[in-house]
Order: structure tokens, then sequence, then C-alpha cells
């Protein structure tokens, strides 16, 4: 068993354990129903000249292997009866993503 392997069932357990129910929708069509890890927090703006202010970035993480064809922009995820859209995808490198929503 290799590193990637044992990334994959620790990527299990924790979506398992912490996720919560999501529906996701891939832009090229159909829905998807998976566990992710949702974090949504307040982050300081710098506008520049004025002073800073305050935005919500959200964000999911999830298991590649959930997804039939891998997360673009555009697509969306439903949590608690609030459709985000996908505007960035960061992948770890060892099978999850971490997925920045946006309002779609």
């Amino acid at each position: 068993m290799d590193f990637r392997d044992l990334a994959q069932g620790a990527l299990s357990v924790l979506m398992e354990s912490l996720g919560q129910p999501v529906t996701y929708r891939p832009a090229s069509g159909g829905s998807i129903s998976l566990r992710g890890v949702f974090n949504s927090a307040h982050r300081l703006v710098d506008l520049g000249e004025s002073a800073p202010v305050s935005s919500l970035s959200s964000s999911l993480g999830i298991q590649l292997s959930d997804l039939p064809v891998p997360p673009s922009q555009g697509d969306q995820a439903t949590l608690d009866d609030v459709t985000y859209g996908v505007v960035d995808i960061q992948l770890d490198g060892q099978g999850g993503a971490l997925l920045i929503l946006g309002k779609p």
C-alpha cells in the first residue's frame, strides 16, 4: 500500500465523520449526492485607498473519487438549501480538492 492509498483512506474517514450531505451538479449535467466539509469565514479585503472591508469566503472540501468527472468552474453545490457556484478548484495532490464557492 502506497502513500496515496493511505491518504485516500484517511480522506474517506474524514468525509464520513465531518462531512455533511451535498448535492453536486457538474456544469456538464446530472446530479451527485456526496459528503463534503463546508467552511465559511470572514476575510478582510483591502480595496486600496479605503478601509478594508469584510467579505464572506466559502469553501467545500471534497474527495475527488466521489465525482464522475473532475470539478470545474461553473459547477454547483447545494448545502442546507443554499446553492453555491464553484469559482476555483484547489487540488491537494492526494485525491482531495478544496472548492472555492460563490453565489451562482
